[in-house]
């Protein structure tokens, strides 16, 4: 069987524009995609608030982050399998960069496809840019596809 395509999702439309890109590569090389999403487990912090907060909610709320993740990653792989492509879907926890390069590695992927929301300045300064880590940080190839054409 071939190495997968890992295609890393955060269901967002550079995400989309990513699944799309990692479609037409898997038809070509003929190869299975594994889509994953990974939970980053920062608790939830209230607008304005300086310090963390317990929040008793939060499990409640993470339940709902996961419930929704699988159901998005679910129809995302629908999308894929219409194509006739074969798709594995993983859902983890953890820190995100971490996560998608690990199952890279443990899949054995051919290659990461990651979308780019393109942010720039003081947003990309304060938030830093996922892609990019992985582009720096990973030891198999890496397909950015931007946010905008």
């Amino acid at each position: 069987m071939a190495h997968p395509v890992l295609l890393a999702v955060d269901f967002s439309e550079p995400s989309m524009k990513a699944l799309e890109a990692a479609a037409a590569l898997a038809k070509d090389l003929e190869a299975p995609i594994v889509l994953v999403h990974v939970f980053d487990p920062i608790p939830d912090i209230p607008e304005g608030a300086w310090t963390p907060v317990v929040d008793p909610s939060r499990p409640y709320r993470f339940e709902r982050k996961v419930e929704e993740a699988r159901e998005l990653s679910g129809q995302w792989a629908g999308r894929l399998r219409q194509e006739g492509l074969d798709v594995t879907t993983v859902a983890l926890e953890g820190e995100i960069v971490d996560g998608v390069l690990r199952e890279a590695e443990e899949r054995e992927a051919m290659m990461i496809v990651v979308g780019s929301h393109g942010w720039g300045g003081l947003k990309r300064l304060i938030l830093g840019s996922v892609s990019e880590k992985i582009v720096r940080r990973s030891r198999r190839p890496v397909m950015v596809v931007p946010a905008h054409e």
